[in-house]
């Protein structure tokens, strides 16, 4: 658990898919405190915006094959979701 956590926060600091607010040494501290879930809690709710990126970066190509549809019947591009914009302009 202590490893998978400093690893996925390696990854958000690795390529930058947004902020990440908590310095390592503090997350340390808090896991050697025994306040693991807490802290965790607190985590995602501060990084909500990249773990939702991170959790739809292996179902994007999908997005991507079924949003020309979707463009297509809109009357414009701006109708297009916020969240897939995100994701393509993210990840391009």
């Amino acid at each position: 658990m202590n490893y998978y956590f400093r690893h996925r926060y390696l990854v958000f600091r690795k390529h930058k898919i947004g902020r990440t607010y908590v310095a390592p040494s503090i997350l340390e501290q808090h896991i050697r405190n025994n306040n693991f879930v807490v802290e965790f809690i607190k985590w995602l709710m501060i990084n909500i915006i990249t773990i939702h990126v991170l959790l739809y970066r292996q179902f994007l190509f999908s997005f991507v094959i079924s949003f020309p549809k979707v463009a297509a019947n809109a009357k414009s591009r701006r109708s297009m979701p916020i969240f897939l914009s995100v994701n393509i302009k993210l990840e391009t």
